[in-house]
């Protein structure tokens, strides 16, 4: 049995991960969603046509569920997308 610290709260005194207060709720992350307008022709690059995040995602996603619309799952991507300002081409790199 590993050692007890001096607060005898009976918590290993080894103990890696930090004790938070029983009033702290941990948030969830908030879903983002990005929609992203075709290009027209090959020279053109894909623009972002919409994002959000909570309702808003909410909303993006029942939209191109409704219409059929391709949706991929890719919350890193997702993040990234929606820096980018609406109707701007996605850049290249």
């Amino acid at each position: 049995m590993p050692p007890i610290d001096a607060y005898d709260d009976g918590r290993p005194a080894d103990r890696i991960d930090p004790l938070l207060p029983l009033n702290i709720k941990k948030k969830q992350p908030r879903m983002t969603a990005v929609a992203l307008k075709d290009a027209h022709t090959p020279e053109d690059r894909p623009t972002v046509a919409a994002a959000g995040r909570g309702k808003i995602a909410e909303q993006i996603l029942q939209l191109a569920f409704e219409h059929g619309i391709k949706v991929r799952e890719d919350s890193a991507l997702a993040e990234m997308l929606a820096t980018i300002e609406l109707d701007s081409p996605i850049p290249s790199e």
